[in-house]
Formats: C-alpha cells, sequence, structure tokens
C-alpha cells in the first residue's frame, strides 16, 4: 500500500478548494477529489515500501513545533498525462520547501516516488486527477483562465496510506 506525509488544510478555509473540486469533477468520469473523502493538501512524499512507524518517527519530528502555514493560491496549472492532473500553484513559500527538505534528510530520497524527491517535488494541491483525453482542451481553458487567489490554512499534517485514504496519524499545527 502507498504511503505519504501531507500537510493539509483542516478548517473552513478549505470550501473555495472544495467548490473547485466540484468544477474539475465535472471533467472526469468520477471526481477523483471528492470522492477520497480527505481535505484539500499538499503532499511532501509518497512511498510505495517503506516502514510506517519510520514514516510516522519522520513526520513527528519534522512536524514538532511547526507553525500554521497561510498559503495563498495564485493559479491552476496541469501536469501532462492521460488521464491529466489540475492543480492549484501555490505562492513561493519556503517553509513547504524547508518541510519536505527536512523530511528527506530523514528518509533516504531514493525510498519516494520520483515526483516527489528533491529537485523534483512541485507544490500543489490537486483539482482533479482523472481527466481523460476528451476533456482535456475544456481542463487547459481552466489553467488559462485567471483565478482569485484562495487563501487557506494549513493547520494539520498526517501520515496516510492510500487508496483509499487511512490517516495513520495526525499532527496538529501550531498556531501562528
Amino acid at each position: 500500500m502507498t504511503s505519504a506525509i501531507t500537510l493539509k488544510v483542516a478548517n473552513d478555509t478549505d470550501k473555495p478548494v472544495r467548490e473547485l473540486w466540484q468544477k474539475v469533477g465535472l471533467l472526469e468520469s468520477k471526481p477523483s477529489m471528492v470522492s477520497l473523502d480527505y481535505p484539500p493538501h499538499i503532499t511532501f512524499a509518497t512511498y510505495d515500501d517503506i516502514d510506517i512507524g519510520g514514516l510516522q518517527e519522520t513526520a513527528r519530528k519534522v512536524f514538532q513545533g511547526q507553525k500554521t502555514i497561510s498559503l495563498s493560491f495564485d493559479s491552476i496549472r496541469h501536469f501532462e498525462g492521460d488521464p491529466m492532473i489540475l492543480w492549484l500553484a501555490p505562492e513561493n513559500n519556503p517553509a513547504l520547501f524547508k518541510i519536505h527538505e527536512n523530511i528527506h534528510s530523514l528518509i533516504d530520497p531514493a525510498l519516494c516516488h520520483p515526483l516527489y524527491r528533491p529537485r523534483a517535488w512541485i507544490p500543489h494541491c490537486t483539482l482533479g486527477s482523472q481527466i481523460e483525453r476528451d476533456r482535456q482542451e475544456e481542463a487547459l481553458a481552466l489553467t488559462r483562465t485567471p483565478i482569485e487567489p484562495i487563501d487557506v490554512l494549513l493547520n494539520v499534517a498526517d501520515c496516510v496510506t492510500f487508496l483509499p485514504v487511512c490517516v495513520i496519524e495526525e499532527y496538529s499545527l501550531e498556531s501562528s
């Protein structure tokens, strides 16, 4: 089973992202993000084969004393593929990169999925991961449309396994 370390929006600042999930979900055969039953989030690392206890220990160390992070998403982008993935791009936020760096200083990056390794990772919040070829032009139109900034508060980190998403352990971040 795949596991991950994430930082999520576990508060009402998630509403604009969830509204976009609904919109993007109309471009998918089944709305991928709504069906997860999991809040908007940023994934720092995913692993196909890792000791869960070690993953939890790493997350505890990384997020101990971590303050909540206010983040603004300012555009919709995409990852090429079939299916295509649409995602929200955040403003540059050094705290996200520091968390990512800390995780990979404690767990060998070679164990991580290649797209989440140092120098490859792109911070993002997925809007839809199952956009088939016949709806991709509509999806690309969304990436060309400017959006109002979406401000969220990332306030809970966790270790999860998926699919389905199962939270192994959560870590509430300290208020800023």
